[in-house]
């Protein structure tokens, strides 16, 4: 679907679903976020954002909310921009709203889940950003937030990484409650990207082992495999 130059520092780090045909990468090193063709795939790619003045930080994962907009993980910023790739500069965006952020991704009944490596919490958001809720680890030697997912039946789920891996699924946008968690670290010692299938099981890639993981949803392991294809994932998207 696309292929950067690899004589340069470019590194796609985040995937989000524009539209039922083509997906947004955020490109780290000439920062940008670029639109691809699920259809035509590789050199189909057009610049949906670029400006080297006002997007300098690291881009990483990135997501469309449902009311269209669009987000991006820009170091300890959020950066928001219309579907049209315009850049929001209104009701105080961008927003620092962690530091050092990683996952994001959409809530289906409306605003976002985001994580941090730094401030090392996943949190949920409402759609212009005010925070739902705030929720750590709470395992000792395991603190940061790798990635983070929203279910379509309003679950989230968290990587936390450190000593004791584990993927943790709370019950809903609250983060009060903890439905389950999955902690395998011979299976996934380095937990990267998670996504949410459609029948509500958990995918895991691990990027030492280079794998999948798929967990049920009580966490019970359904399946591993890896990929020839997969070498130091960074995000995960499940296509609707």
């Amino acid at each position: 679907l696309l292929v950067l130059d690899g004589t340069t520092t470019d590194t796609p780090y985040g995937i989000a679903v524009y539209d039922s045909d083509n997906i947004l990468v955020s490109v780290d090193g000439t920062d940008r976020i670029v639109k691809v063709n699920l259809t035509r795939g590789s050199g189909s790619d057009s610049i949906f954002y670029m400006n080297t003045a006002l997007l300098t930080g690291n881009l990483r994962n990135i997501t469309r909310l449902t009311s269209g907009d669009i987000l991006i993980v820009e170091t300890s910023n959020i950066e928001r921009f219309t579907a049209a790739g315009l850049r929001v500069t209104t009701g105080a965006w961008p927003k620092a709203l962690q530091t050092v952020g990683t996952g994001l991704e959409r809530i289906p009944s409306g605003g976002f889940v985001h994580c941090s490596t730094t401030t090392d919490v996943v949190r949920t958001y409402s759609d212009d950003g005010t925070q739902i809720a705030t929720q750590a680890s709470g395992i000792a030697g395991t603190t940061d937030v790798i990635d983070c997912a929203a279910a379509p039946d309003g679950r989230i789920a968290a990587a936390f990484s450190g000593t004791t891996d584990t993927i943790r699924i709370y019950t809903s946008s609250t983060l009060a409650s903890v439905s389950c968690n999955f902690s395998d670290v011979g299976l996934v010692g380095a937990p990267a990207a998670i996504a949410f299938r459609p029948n509500g099981n958990l995918l895991i890639t691990d990027s030492t082992n280079n794998t999948f993981t798929e967990i049920d949803t009580s966490c019970t392991l359904v399946q591993s495999f890896s990929s020839p294809f997969l070498a130091t994932p960074t995000s995960l998207r499940v296509m609707p």
